[in-house]
C-alpha cells in the first residue's frame, strides 16, 4: 500500500490537472473576448496578489504578536519560579 506522501501528492496532482483543464475549457467557452477576458485575468492576479499580500502581512504580525505573548509567558514563569523555588 502506498504512502501518505504519496497519496497527498496523488489528489494534488490530480487537483492541478482538473484546475488546469477547467481553466482552458473556461477560457475556450468564454462568452467575451480575448482581450477582456485577459484584463479579467490580469486584474483577479493583483486583487489575489494583494490579499495574499495582506493576509501574509496579518499573519506576521499575528506570529510576532503570539511569540512576544510566549515570551512574557516564560518570564513570568522563570520569576515565579525564583519567587517560589
Amino acid at each position: 500500500m502506498g504512502s501518505n506522501s504519496e497519496s497527498t501528492k496523488t489528489i494534488f496532482i490530480a487537483f492541478a490537472a482538473g484546475l488546469l483543464v477547467g481553466g482552458v475549457c473556461a477560457l475556450l467557452w468564454a462568452p467575451q473576448s480575448g482581450e477582456k477576458t485577459r484584463k479579467m485575468i490580469s486584474r483577479r492576479a493583483a486583487e489575489s496578489r494583494d490579499y495574499l499580500r495582506h493576509t501574509t502581512d496579518d499573519l506576521k504580525r499575528k506570529a510576532d504578536d503570539f511569540a512576544d505573548m510566549a515570551k512574557d509567558v516564560r518570564r513570568t514563569g522563570e520569576n515565579l519560579l525564583r519567587k517560589y523555588a
